[in-house]
């Protein structure tokens, strides 16, 4: 575990972490962004979000910083895409396959257009009432129709995990190039396997020149874990997942107590304090 006197770059999921149960971010996150950037101390996101439905907290916090998106699938610098790894299409087909016989919906991204199986489903028409007007949608297409596009990730849900585990199962047992795995609750996404939060992370702190004992990452769940094994330095939600928490360095409070941002002042803000009296003392 590395030290917080080495701290360059920190780095925040959003649902579940930085976000309250009512979508609204850490009250305290703002103030502390900018105490840390006194500190040459950046700060950026991680989301398994589409980039549309960040947009609202990118502006909050006056985000500059490039920052993950999509699981890993994408990283932009502003409104610019700087990485993409989109899914091989025979694979992919497998995938839908697993997902057609099992009834399971699901939404697909590309660059231009998010496509959809169903719009049956209450829970996938939340996600895409948080889209509309802000990107392209077809509706109701057939599995076969998406695979000639570049798809980045597929978004299922599933209320029954018995049912939806065996199929994660699957598709990681057959497809090398695929990592299928539970983002939040009933969520569950399918990315390219370069395609993970951790190895996006990667690309970011070389891009940043920082180094992994340079970073620390909060998050809370399936999809945060290839980022809490880059960092020098990982925090996982009290409302984490139990498998997350066990391969966390620390555990801060929950989301709905402002969990980041009280971590952030109590030990990375005190800690710079404590070393400047330390230095005048001295």
């Amino acid at each position: 575990m590395s030290s917080f006197a080495d701290l360059r770059l920190i780095v925040a999921d959003l649902d579940g972490t930085l976000l309250d149960d009512e979508k609204q971010l850490d009250a305290g996150i703002v103030d502390v962004i900018k105490e840390l950037e006194k500190r040459d101390i950046m700060f950026t996101l991680a989301s398994g979000r589409n980039i549309h439905i960040m947009q609202p907290y990118l502006k909050e916090l006056s985000l500059q910083l490039p920052f993950i998106a999509n699981n890993g699938a994408n990283m932009f610098q502003g409104d610019a895409c700087i990485y993409e790894k989109s899914m091989e299409s025979e694979e992919l087909a497998f995938a839908f396959q697993q997902l057609q016989q099992q009834d399971i919906p699901c939404i697909a991204y590309t660059d231009d257009v998010v496509f959809t199986t169903t719009l049956q489903d209450a829970r996938l028409q939340f996600f895409l009432n948080r889209l509309r007007g802000k990107t392209r949608m077809k509706q109701a297409v057939d599995y076969r129709d998406m695979l000639g596009h570049a798809i980045f990730k597929v978004v299922m849900v599933a209320k029954n995990a018995n049912v939806m585990e065996p199929v994660l199962h699957t598709i990681n047992a057959h497809c090398e190039s695929l990592h299928a795995v539970r983002s939040e609750d009933d969520v569950y996404t399918i990315t390219h396997v370069d395609a993970t939060k951790g190895k996006t992370l990667v690309r970011l702190m070389e891009l940043l020149h920082v180094q992994p004992k340079q970073t620390m990452v909060f998050g809370d769940n399936f999809n945060d874990a290839t980022m809490f094994s880059t960092a020098g330095i990982s925090v996982c939600m009290e409302n984490g997942q139990s498998e997350v928490k066990e391969m966390a360095d620390y555990i801060a409070k929950p989301n709905t107590e402002q969990g980041v941002s009280r971590f952030l002042k109590e030990y990375v803000l005190r800690y710079e304090i404590l070393n400047l009296i330390k230095r005048f003392a001295g």
